[in-house]
């Protein structure tokens, strides 16, 4: 899975530099956050557009070289440091803007305007301020890898910053690339979708094969007979062929809905049994609404609408391996905190690959990669009896294999809340 750059920004830079522009430029928080959260999307996009060619990646690559990075990772000192510092910052982020921009700089801070309530002053300065800390984050995984790294690094990132760019921006940027495939909501999975397409298709072929043995048999009996009240006849049994059908599609209809109203309620019974300390812990945690926990947490606000099925956002693995990052590892444990406000819920952890390589290997690295976050979820203190783990490799996508960004929905982890 690629990495996702916004997410960096957002942990990394967009916070300590929303209160150090805000108290820099006389600015709320509140105004200075909303602009930031336009324009890291609109450095990405350009970014993508710029990495495309050649020439446009050496461009990006030699920027990067101008900045010093370790000193960018400082944003509280840079603005607590003398004004001469600020003055070659925001320097450095006009010549980036004229790399990534040009003379759509104009054009940015106008729609920025109107979408901020800001002064095209106040956001020319901020978009100077803001373009070498977005930079940095780029430069710190392509610096001095050379132009082939940056091109794959933001080809995999079109699907993140198609979502997250401010309507309309794309016009003024001329930002063209395609979004790509986007995958369903979270809340559903390869699974609840096959067995709707097999409810589907074992309907229409009743519905189907009664439709063609009616048809078939009125016109053996046109051919036989001719006069009107055979005519009648026939209409009468085409008639109550249709009636049997709609009946038949009816009933299935009901079972199929009867059957998730069922599961819901199943599941909804699981969260009924509540440990209130740890519950008061869970609601102190900081998490993404988009992270699994986070999505769970909204499932119940929801009263538990849809299919309990949540994929992990943070959940990444060394390539070909079962060993997780800090961000896996911090999301596995949030899932922790949830299970212990929530004893009665057990819980399926499944795993997914995409289709390359061995098919059986993949397997075996998807099943590896779901009994870590197990193995994770055992250690902070959750009983092995409520955890199933599931690989199944290449078996399922839920994205087109033939894309990046295909492949990339593919290698996923999902928790299944078990009935």
């Amino acid at each position: 899975m690629s990495i996702n750059l916004l997410d960096l920004v957002r942990e990394q830079v967009t916070g300590v530099l929303t209160k150090e522009a805000a108290t820099y430029l006389g600015e709320s928080e509140a105004d200075i956050s909303k602009a930031l959260g336009g324009m890291m999307p609109a450095f990405l996009a350009s970014t993508i557009e710029k990495a495309s060619t050649s020439n446009g990646a050496a461009a990006v690559m030699d920027s990067i070289d101008k900045l010093n990075l370790e000193h960018l990772n400082n944003i509280s000192g840079i603005f607590k440091g003398n004004t001469s510092g600020l003055n070659s910052l925001m320097g450095s982020g006009g010549s980036i803007l004229d790399m990534l921009w040009g003379n759509k700089t104009a054009g940015v801070i106008n729609f920025m305007t109107n979408m901020t309530g800001l002064n095209a002053e106040v956001l020319g300065k901020l978009l100077k301020l803001a373009a070498p800390f977005f930079l940095s984050i780029v430069g710190k995984h392509v610096q001095g890898k050379g132009i082939g790294v940056i091109r794959e690094l933001m080809l995999g990132q079109k699907s993140y910053v198609t979502n997250a760019l401010p309507a309309g921006m794309g016009t003024i940027l001329g930002y063209t690339i395609e979004t790509g495939y986007r995958g369903t909501n979270s809340s559903s999975s390869s699974t609840s979708r096959s067995d709707g397409e097999n409810i589907n298709w074992m309907r229409w072929l009743i519905a189907a094969i009664l439709l063609l043995g009616t048809i078939w048999f009125a016109q053996k009996c046109m051919k036989e007979k001719s006069d009107l009240q055979e005519a009648a006849v026939r209409a009468k049994i085409i008639q109550d062929s249709i009636a049997k059908a709609a009946i038949i599609l009816k009933n299935e209809e009901a079972k199929k809905k009867e059957s998730v109203v069922s599961q819901t309620e199943t599941v909804k019974s699981k969260f009924e049994t509540v440990d209130l300390a740890a519950k008061a812990i869970l609601s102190k945690l900081k998490m993404d609404s988009e992270s699994a926990t986070g999505k769970i947490l909204s499932y119940i606000d929801r009263d538990f609408d849809g299919e309990a099925v949540f994929r992990f956002k943070y959940l990444n693995f060394d390539s070909g391996s079962s060993k997780m990052d800090v961000a896996a590892k911090t999301e596995v444990d949030h899932l922790a905190f949830l299970l212990k406000a929530y004893p009665a819920v057990t819980v399926e952890i499944n795993g997914h690959t995409d289709n390359v390589g061995d098919a059986a290997k993949n397997k075996a690295l998807s099943s590896d990669r779901a009994n870590a976050v197990i193995a994770r979820l055992i250690d902070k203190g959750i009983n092995k009896s409520r955890l199933t783990a599931n690989g199944y490799g290449q078996q399922q996508p839920i994205g087109d294999n033939g894309t990046k960004e295909g492949k990339a929905l593919n290698r996923r982890i999902e928790i299944k809340v078990v009935q």
